[in-house]
This record gives C-alpha cells, sequence and structure tokens, in this order.
C-alpha cells in the first residue's frame, strides 16, 4: 500500500514537467494566459516594464542559486534575448522557488528554469 502511494506521489512532478515541455514544444498561446502577441514573441502595450520587473525576478533566483560570476554573466546575455513569452514562463517558475529552501518542489522547478534558458 505505502509502495503505491508513494509512486503516486512521485508521478505527479514528473507529469506536471511532461505537461509542461509538451505545452513549451507546442508553442500555445494558452499556455501564457491569453496575452495577446506573446505566443509569437510581440511585445504588447506595457510589456515592456512587465519584462523588466519579470527579468530582475529572474536575476534574483539566479543569484541566489549560481555562485560563478561568468556564469551569471552568460545567463543575463541570455535572458537578454528571449522573447517575452519565454521570459514570463521563467519567471512564472521563478515565483515558486522560495529563497533558500531546498524542497523538491524548488528543485524541480530551478531544474525547469535551467533548461528553458539553456535550450531557448
Amino acid at each position: 500500500m505505502k509502495t503505491s502511494v508513494k509512486n503516486y506521489v512521485l508521478s505527479i512532478p514528473v507529469g506536471l514537467a511532461i505537461l509542461l515541455s509538451a505545452v513549451i514544444l507546442l508553442d500555445t498561446s494558452a499556455a501564457f494566459g491569453g496575452i495577446p502577441g506573446l505566443a509569437h514573441g510581440k511585445p504588447y502595450d506595457g510589456a515592456g516594464d512587465d519584462l523588466m520587473a519579470e527579468t530582475a525576478t529572474i536575476l534574483s533566483v539566479l543569484k541566489n542559486r549560481i555562485e560563478d560570476p561568468r556564469l551569471l554573466a552568460k545567463t543575463k546575455e541570455k535572458l537578454s534575448s528571449l522573447h517575452g513569452r519565454e521570459i514570463r514562463l521563467i519567471a512564472s517558475l521563478c515565483d515558486r522557488i522560495p529563497a533558500g529552501e531546498q524542497t523538491a518542489g524548488a528543485e524541480i522547478a530551478f531544474s525547469l528554469v535551467t533548461a528553458l534558458i539553456v535550450l531557448s
């Protein structure tokens, strides 16, 4: 009985990761809350301030996790080349990473953030 519950609990994060990957690969605008233009990387009115705030959120999480200054500089360069939809997705994952906590959810979210930055 305990084994089946444990397998069920472990399958939830894996299922969520697969679902998120499928949404990213299929490039559907539903993943971006139906915000006009984000599905195609086009900015919309008022997007500049929001993107700067979301980029600051991402950088604050990365500064807490990445100790190598060269790697952090390369990550900043990569972030500057990403579209608004990608920044929003990464920022929403960063919102789920509490500062200083090493929980399973935080580690999975950080792994997804890393994969999105590297593969974008």
